[in-house]
């Protein structure tokens, strides 16, 4: 099925979009729900050209910043962003193949995403198809937040001190972007305990499955 065809298509299907500052738990949530959902949702790995790291679990396709560029023209990447980096050149990216693929196994799509993939994700495919959930870590100010991200990211030994920099000044802005742009999220939800959050998210897939 082409992108043509989807894209002329009044709604082509729904696509389940977490999005969210580093540490916050997406990569977790998706995990989890993926799995006790697995009839319903199936996750889609996404294309980058960041150098693969310890702790990745197969959500990345890695490839040169060149065939990144080459499938982004030949429209074989629907959505694309650039997350700012002090020492790599990051760029993220879906294939609309792969999107495509979950639908026609009668499942939904779970993606990770931030403003600038839901803004692409909701050109190519219509907004009304994102069902999009914001994933806050807990916290009464922003500052709490930020704190709670870090301790997280420390926990994961994952990152370099200079990354950890890095993730958080991202994080500020992606923080920020729920307030800024409530028309690209249907909810904001606060990832404080984890198991509630994944049940409350398959509630919503169950619901809109028409299960």
């Amino acid at each position: 099925m082409s992108n043509n065809s989807l894209t002329s298509r009044k709604f082509p299907g729904y696509i389940l979009a977490l999005s969210g500052p580093s540490g916050v738990g997406k990569s977790t949530v998706r995990r989890m729900l993926t799995s006790v959902c697995s009839e319903y949702v199936e996750d889609i790995a996404m294309v980058t050209t960041r150098d693969p790291k310890h702790g990745d679990d197969g959500e990345y396709i890695y490839v040169t910043q060149k065939e990144f560029e080459r499938m982004t023209r030949k429209g074989i990447i629907v959505a694309s962003t650039r997350i700012p980096s002090s020492n790599e050149n990051r760029q993220y990216g879906y294939r609309g193949e792969d999107i495509e693929a979950v639908w026609n196994k009668g499942k939904t799509p779970v993606v990770i995403t931030e403003v600038q993939l839901l803004e692409g994700l909701a050109h190519q495919y219509g907004r009304r198809s994102i069902l999009s959930l914001g994933l806050l870590p807990p916290g009464e100010s922003k500052r709490a937040k930020l704190s709670q991200l870090l301790h997280r990211l420390r926990s994961r030994g994952r990152e370099t001190e200079e990354h950890m920099h890095d993730r958080l000044k991202n994080a500020e802005h992606d923080i920020d972007i729920f307030a800024e742009r409530k028309d690209l999220f249907d909810d904001v939800v606060v990832n404080k305990d984890l198991m509630q959050l994944v049940a409350l998210i398959r509630k919503k897939v169950l619901a809109f499955s028409k299960v």
